[in-house]
């Protein structure tokens, strides 16, 4: 945590570093952990930015399905990871509640013996600013869940198609939203493939709230 001093009449900011899935966020704030892109835009944020809240932290996994059986493959995340930056960050996954976006994102690809050692494999980081001149509550009680580890990110996807892992069922994201095309696997809760996405920004998950991973 780095704090800057704060403008009229504002909360002062804060620089914040740390994973966001599939552990929680630390309280560091450590350039040298961040990948080499997303590090680069995050000193030049806290330079030219000072008054945001940045928080940086790992946005979608590959080929790990997570809580709500959602499951994307490297190649998935590829494609996806272009439209990870400039998405609308939200508080606990509520649509109108925006209090911050995404300014950078970037493809973290991890070698099978670090991934072996860190249970972390290939996945996206993402670096939000975060908006305390307006929402001083939100970004007061996200620094609090950041220190006691207990702060996620939890993306927000679309997809071309949805295919499910156990049977050759394959839809369109339009019609996988009508829940009486899918499959029974898919019904039951079983891991389904979220194909070529278009990530739509992501939520900031604070206890007692939990993320879907």
């Amino acid at each position: 945590f780095h704090p800057s001093p704060p403008p009229p009449s504002a909360s002062g900011a804060a620089s914040r570093h740390g994973p966001a899935s599939p552990a929680p966020a630390s309280a560091g704030c450590d350039g040298h952990r961040l990948p080499r892109e997303v590090a680069a835009a995050w000193d030049n944020a806290r330079t030219y930015h000072p008054y945001f809240v940045w928080f940086a932290g790992r946005d979608v996994e590959a080929a790990r399905p997570n809580r709500n059986a959602a499951y994307w493959a490297t190649a998935d995340l590829e494609v996806g990871q272009p439209s990870v930056t400039h998405g609308p960050i939200n508080w606990l996954h509520e649509e109108k509640h925006i209090i911050g976006a995404i300014a950078a994102s970037e493809m973290v690809n991890v070698d099978r013996e670090a991934a072996a050692e860190t249970g972390v494999g290939n996945h996206i980081v993402a670096l939000a600013a975060l908006w305390p001149f307006i929402y001083p509550q939100e970004t007061a009680i996200i620094a609090r869940a950041s220190d006691d580890e207990r702060c996620w990110l939890s993306m927000e996807c679309v997809s071309r198609e949805v295919a499910c892992l156990s049977c050759d069922t394959a839809l369109s994201y339009a019609d996988y939203m009508q829940q009486s095309n899918r499959c029974a696997h898919m019904r039951d809760g079983m891991p389904r493939r979220f194909v070529d996405p278009v990530f739509g920004g992501a939520g900031i998950i604070v206890p007692p709230a939990r993320p879907g991973w």
